[in-house]
């Protein structure tokens, strides 16, 4: 257990200390002093009390594993549905504003065809008009004709 220990400070401190300490590891934290803290401490009070301390640590490590991916599983699900509702909305917008544009062409179309449409009613208005002062005016002629002149000087 005291050699666990003279290991883990060797990890630790080249995790934290790397660059800051003047000293090796071993300066503060020997052979020595691992000696006298395994005596201190002791061995195993029961047989196989590191096994288990070491299992039980990583039967930990691996709930926390498990809860780590779970969480993120839930962060990508999550991410997943925003993006498909972000470009669901997208898909909307823009079908949105593909149909407001083909509402304004149809618009323009039917003013478009409102105004020749006006446009044909009065030039056959127009040639209804003439084409009655034209019948007027050859019944006249007619008319004018088929009488004698010399009876309208009576």
């Amino acid at each position: 257990m005291a050699q666990e220990l003279v290991k883990n400070f060797d990890k630790l401190f080249y995790d934290q200390m790397k660059d800051h300490a003047a000293y090796p590891p071993s300066v503060y934290f020997s052979i020595t002093q691992a000696c006298n803290i395994q005596k201190l401490i002791g061995s195993e009070t029961i047989p196989g009390q590191m096994a288990m301390l070491v299992k039980d640590e990583d039967e930990d490590n691996k709930k926390n594993k498990a809860r780590q991916k779970a969480w993120e599983a839930a962060a990508l699900k999550k991410a997943e549905i925003s993006a498909r509702v972000a470009a669901n909305a997208e898909r909307k917008c823009v079908a949105s504003e593909a149909r407001l544009t083909s509402n304004k062409k149809n618009q323009a179309n039917k003013e478009s065809n409102m105004a020749t449409l006006q446009e044909l009613k009065a030039q056959a208005r127009n040639n209804q008009t003439l084409a009655s002062s034209s019948d007027q005016a050859s019944t006249s002629r007619a008319v004018n004709e088929s009488i004698d002149p010399s009876l309208f000087h009576s």
